[in-house]
C-alpha cells in the first residue's frame, strides 16, 4: 500500500506525521523506526507481513523528515516523548519497538526511557550502533569501504565542513531526486495495483501457469516481463520518494543532519544497560552496512538479549530461517543470504511472529 500520512499536533505545537500499516485493528501494536536517510514510506513493504502476522504498525516520520515539524536540537529524549504523544493519541497502551538500520538506536533508546509498560519487547533489525569515538573502528570493520571512509571523514572534519558538504548535497538531490520520484511515480501509476511495491507474484501467475500450449505460455511470459518491469519502476519509485522526504523539507533537511549527528557519535541521553525488555537483536549475514561487530557490541550491552523469552523467540526465527545465533546466549540472529535491505524486504513475517513471543501475556496495543 502507499503511504497516506496522517498528522498529530504535539504538545509543543509542532506537528508529527504517521501512517499505520498492518491489521489496523490488531490488539498487538508496533512503533516503526524507519532508517536512515528515510522516511515511514519504506514500512510500506511490510503491509502485507504485518497484517498476515496481526500487528498494527505504526511507522512516523523522526523530526524533520518528511511530515514531522523538525526541532532545534535534537535528541532520544525528543524522539521518546514524540512516540509516547503519537501513542497516546492513538490509544496505544503498549507497543513494540521496532527500529531497522539508523532507526534502531531510537527504538532501543524509547524502550529504555520510557521502560516495559509502554515498550514491553524491542525488535532491531539491521541496527546501527554509535560509529566515531571510543571503539568505532572495531565497529566499523567490515564496512563497505565507501561508507567507511565518510564516517571516518564526519569524526575528523570539521562539523561546518561536514554540514557544508550535507547541504551541497541536498540541493543537488532537490533539483534531481525530486523531478525523477514524480517521473517514476507517474510511470509506476500505470501498475494498476495499491501500493509501491508491486505484488509481481499474483500477476505473472495466470497466464504462464494456466495450461495450454505455447501461444499461452508465450502471453504469459509477456504479461510476467511487464509487470515485473512496472514493479521495478514502482520499487524505483519508492526508493527516490525516501530519499525526496529526507531533503525536501524547509530546512535543507536539518532532520537529515541531526539525524546522522546524533546516532553516529557515543550515544547520550540512555544507557543500554536500561533496555530490560525482551530484545530480538537481527542482521543479515551479507550486510555491509552494518557489521557483526556492530551486533555483537548490542548484543553485550542490551541485558534484554538475554531475557527468557527473547531467547524463545529467538530460537522459533532461526527454526523457520537460515540463521545462527552469533553471540552464544542471546537473542542474536544473524540471516543466511540476506543483505541491509533484504534482511527487512524479505523475512518480516517471521520476524514478526516470533517477536509477538515476547509479550508478556495480555500485554497488547489497545486501549482498555
Amino acid at each position: 500500500m502507499a503511504a497516506r500520512r496522517s498528522l498529530v499536533r504535539l504538545r509543543s505545537g509542532r506537528q508529527l506525521a504517521y501512517c499505520v500499516f498492518g491489521d489496523a485493528e490488531a490488539e498487538t501494536a508496533a512503533v516503526y523506526y524507519h532508517g536512515w536517510p528515510s522516511s515511514l514510506q519504506e514500512a510500506a513493504v511490510l503491509n502485507a507481513p504485518a497484517a498476515v502476522a496481526g500487528v498494527r504498525l505504526v511507522a512516523f516520520d523522526r523530526p524533520g523528515v518528511g511530515g514531522t515539524s523538525p526541532v532545534d536540537e535534537l535528541s532520544f529524549r525528543a524522539v521518546a516523548d514524540d512516540v509516547e504523544q503519537l501513542m497516546d493519541a492513538l490509544g496505544m497502551e503498549s507497543a513494540m519497538q521496532i527500529g531497522t538500520s539508523g532507526g534502531g538506536p531510537y527504538a532501543a533508546a524509547t524502550a529504555a526511557l520510557l521502560g516495559p509498560r509502554r515498550a514491553p519487547a524491542v525488535v532491531l533489525i539491521a541496527s546501527m550502533t554509535h560509529l566515531r569515538g571510543p571503539g568505532s573502528g572495531e565497529l566499523l570493520r567490515g564496512m563497505e569501504p565507501f561508507q567507511r571512509a565518510c564516517f571516518r571523514f564526519m569524526e575528523y572534519a570539521p562539523a561546518w565542513l561536514v554540514r557544508y558538504g550535507l547541504a551541497v548535497c541536498v540541493a543537488v538531490s532537490r533539483c534531481v531526486i525530486g523531478p525523477l520520484f514524480w517521473a517514476f511515480a507517474w510511470l509506476a501509476s500505470f501498475d494498476g495495483r495499491s501500493g509501491c511495491y508491486g505484488r509481481i507474484s499474483s500477476s505473472s501467475g495466470g497466464g504462464a501457469g494456466s495450461g495450454g500450449g505455447g501461444g499461452k505460455q508465450a502471453a504469459g511470459g509477456a504479461v510476467k516481463r511487464r509487470t515485473q518491469g512496472l514493479g521495478r519502476r514502482a520499487t524505483a519509485a519508492t526508493g527516490l520518494g525516501l530519499v525526496w522526504d529526507a531533503v525536501r523539507g524547509p530546512r535543507l533537511a536539518l532532520g537529515w543532519w541531526q539525524d546522522m549527528e546524533l546516532t553516529s557519535q557515543p550515544w547520550v541521553g540512555f544507557s543500554l544497560a536500561a533496555v530490560q525488555q525482551p530484545t530480538l537483536i537481527l542482521r543479515g549475514g551479507s550486510d555491509i552496512c552494518v557489521t557483526s561487530p556492530m551486533l555483537r557490541h548490542l548484543a553485550a550491552n542490551i541485558p534484554g538479549a538475554r531475557a527468557p523469552r527473547a531467547l524463545e523467540a529467538a530460537a522459533a526465527l532461526r527454526a523457520k530461517l537460515p540463521a545462527v545465533c552469533p553471540v552464544e546466549g542471546t537473542a542474536c540472529v544473524e540471516v543466511a543470504g540476506r543483505g541491509h535491505v533484504t534482511m527487512v524486504a524479505r523475512s518480516m513475517k517471521p520476524v514478526l511472529l516470533a517477536a509477538k513471543m515476547m509479550l508478556p501475556d495480555r500485554v497488547t496495543g489497545a486501549p482498555e
